[in-house]
């Protein structure tokens, strides 16, 4: 019967040393650092105007390069014809860039003096949807090689042969654009 006892006693201690062998405890900790987070810096420059700090912004008669001859440098004249030149700057962004441009011209609103012609882009692809966008992707690789995409947008006052006597007012709508430039995740 001892040696029952003692096979026993030897079987319970080697269950109990097992058992804690392979049991952990569970505890809890409280850690008071602050939470750190890298996150991707957004700046993204239109002709030298910061688009993350302004939402709206005007695109003066003077930021359109006419190419006239009958008229004076600088100034415009029913005939003309011109191109509105954007540079796009996102050499301090670490993240891809979708960029949208919606033009509205003469042709869908005749409050407006200009028609535009097809956009085009160096360096990036801009695609145009059924809605009269244009859209183009600034990639993380032509950011981190310092592509500056230059938009350009052809335009033009029609000459609808009225003996040149139109009249413009100082606060007429030449053109209309929307600029939209959001992450892009594709």
């Amino acid at each position: 019967m001892k040696k029952q006892v003692v096979v026993i006693s030897l079987l319970v201690l080697s269950f109990v040393y097992l058992v804690n062998k392979t049991t952990y405890a569970v505890y809890a900790s409280n850690v008071n650092r602050p939470m750190e987070s890298n996150v991707a810096y957004w700046n993204i420059l239109l002709n030298d105007t910061n688009l993350t700090d302004t939402s709206v912004n005007s695109i003066s008669i003077n930021n359109i390069d006419w190419n006239n001859t009958h008229v004076k440098d600088g100034k415009a004249a029913p005939g003309s014809t011109g191109v509105i030149n954007l540079v796009v700057d996102p050499t301090s962004t670490e993240v891809a860039i979708k960029i949208t441009i919606k033009v509205i011209d003469n042709t869908s609103d005749s409050d407006i003096v200009l028609t535009a012609g097809t956009i085009t882009s160096s360096n990036i692809t801009l695609t145009l949807d059924e809605d009269g966008n244009y859209t183009g992707i600034i990639s993380l690789t032509d950011i981190s090689n310092g592509v500056k995409p230059v938009i350009s947008i052809p335009v033009e006052w029609v000459n609808d042969d009225l003996g040149g006597n139109e009249v413009v007012s100082d606060n007429a709508k030449f053109l209309d654009l929307s600029l939209e430039a959001t992450q892009y995740m594709g």
